[in-house]
């Protein structure tokens, strides 16, 4: 059976969560003949290798290993993509975890036009301490099925909790000079191949690790912070002269990172 669904997750420090993380892609209900795990290291190489290969000893799924030598989720994403060569990608963070019909949930919805999504909850410690996530906060009340970018414009925040078709994202890359902002960014620049989303059923979900001294919870230097906002907002500006984009739904984006300039003053 031919590999349909690269599973991207890249790993910089890598903590004993990983081990969850891992577990959870060997109990997709999906054969693990139809997916295989992309994982980079991109971090200090030393201890982290050793670590994350014995863990990998543990599970069955097929994978891909590759180390990085330059850090940045945002270049192992895109020297991940440039090595799968399936026809979907899903983007999972390694504290992460997904339930077990995560993949084959997702892929009964996707087509190479359209983007199926999945809920998502946070949890802190263990899954079975969940709590609400605002992108799914919105699950519950979006359609089964829409075109509107403005209406899911939620999930258009962060590559998880999704599948993509390779068409979709085409030449598309992570921006590498955002630590932050980067995910928006993508998914906005891949938003005109995208003409359809498509929900999976509400317990296909994708559990987000709520851990306080993450890095997109670290506290961050206002210049720097001020400096990169603003390229984010020249970045969807001049997304508004392209044909193929939607106008109101770049619109949302420029606003959000222009509140976000606002609050750090």
């Amino acid at each position: 059976m031919m590999t349909k669904i690269a599973v991207i997750l890249p790993t910089y420090i890598p903590k004993e969560y990983i081990v969850k993380c891992f577990d959870s892609l060997d109990s997709q209900s999906l054969s693990n003949s139809e997916y295989c795990v992309y994982i980079g290291l991109n971090g200090p190489r030393d201890d982290n290798e050793t670590f994350v290969k014995s863990c990998l000893g543990k599970f069955s799924f097929n994978y891909k290993y590759f180390y990085l030598s330059t850090a940045g989720v945002s270049h192992t994403r895109n020297a991940l993509i440039e090595e799968s060569k399936e026809d979907y990608i899903v983007f999972l963070d390694d504290d992460d975890e997904i339930t077990s019909n995560y993949l084959e949930n997702l892929l009964s919805v996707s087509t190479p036009t359209t983007m199926g999504i999945a809920n998502v909850m946070n949890f802190i410690g263990e899954r079975n301490n969940i709590s609400e996530n605002y992108i799914g906060k919105s699950f519950k009340k979006l359609a089964s099925k829409g075109s509107s970018l403005f209406v899911y414009r939620k999930y258009f925040s962060s590559p998880c909790a999704k599948m993509l078709h390779r068409k979709m994202i085409g030449n598309a890359r992570f921006d590498t000079k955002l630590a932050r902002g980067e995910d928006g960014l993508f998914m906005a620049t891949i938003s005109n191949n995208i003409d359809y989303i498509a929900k999976c059923s509400s317990d296909t979900i994708y559990y987000v690790n709520y851990r306080q001294n993450s890095a997109s919870r670290k506290k961050v230097d206002r210049r720097n912070e001020s400096k990169k906002l603003i390229y984010l907002v020249k970045k969807y500006t001049s997304m508004l002269f392209f044909k193929g984009y939607n106008s109101a739904f770049i619109a949302t984006r420029i606003l959000a990172t222009l509140n976000h300039l606002k609050k750090l003053y």
